[in-house]
C-alpha cells in the first residue's frame, strides 16, 4: 500500500509561492502603467524662488522660572548641522524694543553654541517668546 507522508511545512511553502506570484504580477502591472512622459507639460506652473517652508518642530523651548536656560536646553538636544532654532517673539503694542532685545539675547546664545537661528517678531495680543528647533536645513552631502 502506498502511503503519503505530509510535511509540516507544506502550507508555508504554498503560501511563499503565492506571495512570490502576487509580487511578480504586481510588479509587472506597475511597470506597465508607470511610464512617465519626460517632456515637460506646457501647463506646468513656473517655479519661483521664495522662502523655504519651515519644518515641523522637533523640540520646543519656553523660558520660565525653574526651567532650564536656553543654553542648557540646547545642550540637551542632539547636535545636528541641519538644525535651526526659530525664535518667535510676540509683543503688545509699544513693547517691540523689549521683544527685540529678548530675541537678540536668545539668538546670541544659540550662535555661541553653534546653532543656526532665525528670529520672527510680530505684534500680538500678549507678550511671549519661545523657540522651536527644527531640522529644516538641507542635508549635508
Amino acid at each position: 500500500m502506498l502511503t503519503v507522508q505530509r510535511s509540516a511545512a507544506s502550507w508555508q511553502l504554498i503560501l511563499a509561492d503565492l506571495a512570490l506570484i502576487l509580487f511578480l504580477v504586481t510588479a509587472a502591472a506597475l511597470s506597465a502603467t508607470s511610464r512617465v512622459d519626460p517632456s515637460p507639460t506646457p501647463s506646468a506652473a513656473p517655479v519661483t524662488a521664495g522662502p523655504r517652508p519651515r519644518a515641523p518642530a522637533q523640540a520646543l523651548y519656553r523660558p520660565g522660572p525653574e526651567l532650564p536656560t536656553l543654553a542648557q536646553w540646547l545642550e540637551q538636544q542632539s547636535s545636528d548641522p541641519r538644525a535651526t532654532l526659530t525664535i518667535i517673539a510676540e509683543h503688545r503694542s509699544g513693547e517691540a524694543e523689549q521683544a527685540w532685545a529678548d530675541a537678540r539675547r536668545m539668538a546670541a546664545t544659540a550662535r555661541t553654541l553653534g546653532v543656526r537661528s532665525r528670529v520672527i517678531i510680530r505684534e500680538g495680543a500678549a507678550s511671549d517668546i519661545h523657540a522651536s528647533l527644527a531640522y529644516d536645513q538641507p542635508a549635508l552631502r
